[in-house]
């Protein structure tokens, strides 16, 4: 019904048809035909063009009325909008595990919001399962995370490479004898793990001493299984864990052996209670990306934030 508002609004502010076909840039024959189809599907005539200047009906006052307050919230989309694109307002939510959100994300989303003060950022903490449902959901714009999400389902956008290594108490490494192979923090900082003359540990020279393992299901956990496996060992395990940061935080008081991230290594503070060793295998080599929802669409807000990670890629 209000397709054809602003030729009548444009008519209504003239109160002359001829005036307004100029403004509109169109004819002034195809201005009345236009005029008249709304007149016919409304069942009553819009203007009086009995008289010069032509004046308004009785119906065309309400009709007016409730055009130009369409206008008007048509406008205010559009300003809306307008400030969406420019990110002047908008809002992102990413999900992520406690390691992501404590250590890696916060510079990235740091430079986003001095870039763009006006979006709203909200971050969800939890496991890769809980965080997958809720990016399906879309309570979540993103997440970031290691592993492989279903292809199907979900989009991933590379940020970084990383590698699993073994860390070790100090006291650990002297009792077992493996100074030869260890590496300290400044070690892992400058990539030594990642030079092919750097000797990786076998497990078994610590087949005897406990482990500070992470639940089932989770990526770490999966990884460090069939490491143990590939060394066809079976550990002994002093404590299960919810995250890899709490089983780095145990190893550092001593009370055993964790799989740590290189990345969560040269984010954190060290104590130098720690050792770090090089392991082999397929599953010591991950990589962390950023995903979204398959075939939905990634507003400005998104594709800003993937620009500024893009940045920090290594």
């Amino acid at each position: 019904m209000f397709e054809r508002k602003k030729y009548i609004l444009e008519v209504y502010r003239e109160k002359s048809f001829s005036r307004a076909a100029e403004n509109l840039f169109i004819s002034q024959p195809s201005l009345s035909a236009t005029v008249k189809k709304e007149e016919e599907e409304l069942g009553a005539p819009i203007f009086d063009r009995s008289i010069n200047p032509i004046r308004l009906t009785e119906i065309v006052r309400e009709y007016i009325r409730t055009a130009a307050g369409i206008a008007d919230q048509e406008q205010q989309f559009a300003a809306y909008m307008d400030d969406l694109d420019q990110l002047r307002k908008g809002s992102l939510t990413i999900g992520a595990s406690n390691l992501f959100v404590s250590y890696i994300l916060p510079p990235l989303i740091a430079e986003y919001t001095a870039a763009f003060p006006g979006v709203t950022v909200m971050l969800r903490e939890e496991d890769t399962f809980h965080l997958t449902e809720r990016l399906l959901s879309d309570e979540l714009d993103l997440v970031m995370d290691i592993g492989d999400l279903d292809p199907q389902l979900f989009d991933g956008i590379f940020f970084c490479h990383g590698s699993l290594l073994l860390t070790v108490p100090e006291e650990i490494v002297l009792r077992c004898g493996a100074e030869k192979y260890a590496m300290t923090a400044q070690d892992i900082r400058s990539n030594r793990h990642l030079l092919p003359e750097t000797e990786p540990v076998s497990l078994s020279l610590f087949r005897n001493e406990p482990f500070l393992l992470l639940n089932e299901g989770n990526d770490t956990r999966k990884r460090a299984d069939s490491i143990f496996e590939l060394h066809q060992m079976k550990p002994v395990v002093r404590l299960l864990l919810d995250q890899q940061i709490s089983a780095y935080t145990f190893a550092d008081y001593g009370m055993g052996i964790s799989f740590t991230g290189d990345l969560l290594v040269k984010h954190l503070p060290q104590s130098g209670k720690l050792r770090y060793f090089r392991l082999v295998g397929t599953e010591v080599e991950r990589s962390v990306y950023f995903y979204r929802r398959r075939k939905r669409f990634a507003p400005k807000a998104q594709r800003k934030f993937l620009e500024i990670a893009a940045s920090y890629r290594r």
